[in-house]
């Protein structure tokens, strides 16, 4: 599970070069999810990768010489505040669902994002497993990619419940069901 980093930490204008430095690169070694936010006109610039202090180094060079894709950021430098929002551990889908949980977040409070293209999209498939009489409901999240199997259920109410339970209020992690069933699909289809 991420670790979520409190709203007051990691603040700090990007244009005062000096302050805290050393914290705010010791925070950036883990890969994780960090933000430059601008209060003034409530715009903020979200990124996720592996590695923090590498895309932060990229994007400020970028920003300070204007060659950014979003011309906007290059234009509010002085207002922009960098933040990490989450330190994650997960793989790159659950990176990028939880990315979508911030932009969806900051969204809801009221702010435009500078970086408007969603990380990833991600959609919940069920379906009917039928080999040689053996039936099972499966439920799987979906890119246009892959599919990932979250859960396997004798039932479709009993999915139901899973996807009521888990993801209702929307994909932002992979929340695995660790019934048999799921188990044993899991071995079928080689995971």
């Amino acid at each position: 599970m991420p670790e979520i980093i409190g709203a007051q930490m990691s603040s700090s204008p990007i244009n005062n070069q000096c302050s805290n430095l050393t914290s705010e690169i010791i925070k950036l070694i883990p890969g994780g999810i960090w933000a430059l936010i601008n209060e003034t006109n409530r715009m903020v610039y979200l990124v996720y990768s592996n590695s923090m202090v590498g895309s932060l180094a990229r994007n400020l060079t970028t920003i300070k010489d204007g060659w950014h894709r979003y011309k906007n950021l290059c234009a509010d430098i002085n207002n922009l505040e960098f933040k990490v929002i989450e330190i994650y551990r997960g793989n790159d889908l659950e990176n990028r669902l939880r990315l979508n949980y911030w932009f969806d977040y900051y969204r809801n409070n009221g702010y435009q994002l500078y970086n408007k293209n969603i990380p990833v999209k991600v959609w919940i498939n069920i379906e009917l497993y039928n080999n040689s009489g053996t039936y099972a409901v499966l439920v799987r999240l979906v890119n246009s990619k892959r599919k990932f199997l979250v859960g396997a259920f004798l039932t479709k109410d009993e999915a139901d419940g899973f996807i009521e339970t888990y993801y209702s209020k929307g994909i932002y992690n992979v929340i695995k069901d660790n019934g048999p069933l799921t188990q044993i699909m899991d071995i079928i289809n080689g995971c």
